[in-house]
């Protein structure tokens, strides 16, 4: 769970900045698409 809320904050983060982070949102949507095949 907490990774979807860090995962939404870093997308409204993102959003808000104008920038996109190419690295951290690889990482970030590995971690969702593990945590959703765990489920």
């Amino acid at each position: 769970m907490m990774r979807f809320l860090r995962f939404d904050f870093l997308l409204k983060s993102m959003l808000h900045s104008g920038r996109f982070y190419t690295e951290n949102f690889q990482q970030e949507m590995q971690n969702v698409m593990e945590v959703r095949q765990n489920l």
